[in-house]
Order: C-alpha cells, then structure tokens, then sequence
C-alpha cells in the first residue's frame, strides 16, 4: 500500500493516519476560536484608529485582509483542518446589515465560529469555518490528475 505525505502549512511534512476523525483535542470548538477572533480584531482595530475617524475603502480592505491573515494564523491547534476565514469590514451609516454564509460540511467535525465588532462609525465581523478532511481519496487529487492515491487492488 502507497500512504499519502502532504506538506503542511509550515512546511512540516505529514504522513496519513487514516484517522476519519479528529482526536478530541482537535476538534472545532466555536467558543475557543470565538477568544482567538476578539482578541486579534481588537487587537488590530486597536491600532487602526485612523479608519474609525475618516473611513477608505482601500483602507478598509487592507484590514480585513489582515484580520482574515492574522485569525488564520493564530488558530495553528486545528491539525487537519481547511480553515476559512470571511472578514467584512464596513462604515456603519445608519443601515441595516446581515451577513450570511453556505456551505456543505460534515456536522459531527466541521463547525464555525462568530465575533462581530463595532463602534460609532465601523463594524467588522468575522467568520471562521474549519472543515475536517482526513487525506483519503478515492479519486485523484485536483493536484495530481495522473495518478490515484488508492492502491491499485482498491
């Protein structure tokens, strides 16, 4: 039999457990990724105090990118999980505002997690998905469309 090695975000290579699902340490815990949001938001907002007084959009889009980096960053415990990261950050003006998302997941593993900030003149709010994946194909890889990662008597 051939086992798949994947290269991981920090370049740590990786050989498949084929575990189907994550150890309880490793599980997508809304509440414990909630902190790790609030704490990187405000920390960024912080020091963003200029786009609270005159609001840019160019400015606006340059924070959010750094939310969605630094979240993503952050949230290192999650060991075979896709983490999505969706910021939006906006000049508040008197609308109304609703943000929603879709997606197709597992819902024993996958979960997500929500922080909203806002002042007098911005809001942010931050969306976090983690989807568990587990490394067994059974068709090849968009990477590698030569080869099947199941062995050959599969």
């Amino acid at each position: 039999r051939r086992c798949v090695q994947e290269t991981g975000v920090h370049g740590i290579s990786k050989m498949n457990t084929f575990r189907l699902e994550p150890l309880e340490t490793e599980r997508f815990y809304p509440s414990k990724i909630k902190e790790i949001i609030k704490d990187e938001v405000e920390r960024i907002m912080a020091k963003e105090k200029e786009l609270e007084k005159l609001y840019k959009d160019d400015e606006a889009k340059r924070v959010a990118g750094e939310i969605s980096e630094q979240v993503r960053n952050k949230i290192t415990m999650l060991p075979r999980h896709k983490i999505v990261v969706q910021t939006v950050v906006g000049e508040k003006a008197g609308q109304g505002l609703r943000i929603a998302s879709k997606s197709l997941w597992a819902h024993e593993f996958d979960n997500s997690a929500t922080y909203s900030y806002e002042t007098d003149k911005i809001y942010c709010v931050v969306i976090v998905f983690g989807y568990y994946y587990c490394l067994l194909y059974t068709s090849p890889s968009p990477r590698d469309l030569s080869t099947s990662r199941m062995p050959s008597s599969a």
